[in-house]
């Protein structure tokens, strides 16, 4: 039974990693559109 239990906490630990991951790669992917964006606004202002 326990066994069962570390088996099932083990994979949820893997899924929590994965999205985890998957968070990580879309807020980098975020800050380099706020970094574009910036940088157009800043060519604009001059």
């Amino acid at each position: 039974m326990i066994r069962n239990e570390l088996i099932t906490l083990k994979a949820q630990r893997e899924i929590q990693d994965q999205e985890l991951e998957k968070l990580s790669e879309q807020n980098t992917m975020k800050d380099l559109e706020i970094e574009e964006i910036v940088n157009k606004i800043e060519s604009i202002l001059g």
